[in-house]
């Protein structure tokens, strides 16, 4: 059994509010996050808000004269740019806030993997119990 320790509850509480005062001013300042990218060497221009949403986009005259389809991809890879300097401003923001405690990137196919991993187990365990339940029903 472990014994109470007043000053590491002290020492936990005041860490927690440490980090929640930082988190709160992280949370104020990540609404200031802008992120820009380019495109055709500097030609098109982008730029999001920390959430990603296209704020402006710039067209250099020289633009102009590419085709369609190389304008529209240059708009493409410059919103793409932007979107991912948001998102590491993002990170470093709240890397800063949280320090060690700053969680890991969110990985949507390993969250996947899992999920798909998860159903399988859970479909055999119900396939497993319905012949189970079948078999006894039978006797």
């Amino acid at each position: 059994m472990t014994s109470f320790d007043p000053a590491a509850l002290d020492r936990m509480l005041s860490e927690s509010e440490r980090a929640l005062r930082h988190l709160s001013e992280a949370a104020a300042d990540v609404e200031t996050i802008s992120g820009v990218g380019e495109g055709a060497d500097g030609q098109v221009t982008a730029t999001v808000d920390h959430a990603g949403r296209l704020l402006r986009v710039g067209l250099d005259p020289r633009a102009m004269r590419m085709d369609s389809g190389t304008l529209a991809a240059s708009v493409t890879q410059a919103v793409q740019a932007a979107q991912d300097d948001a998102t590491r401003r993002c990170r470093e923001l709240l890397d800063r806030a949280l320090g060690e405690n700053a969680p890991a990137p969110f990985d949507l196919d390993a969250l996947r993997d899992h999920l798909d991993t998860v159903q399988d187990a859970f479909a055999r365990s119900l396939d497993d119990h319905t012949d189970t339940w079948q078999a006894r029903r039978r006797s």
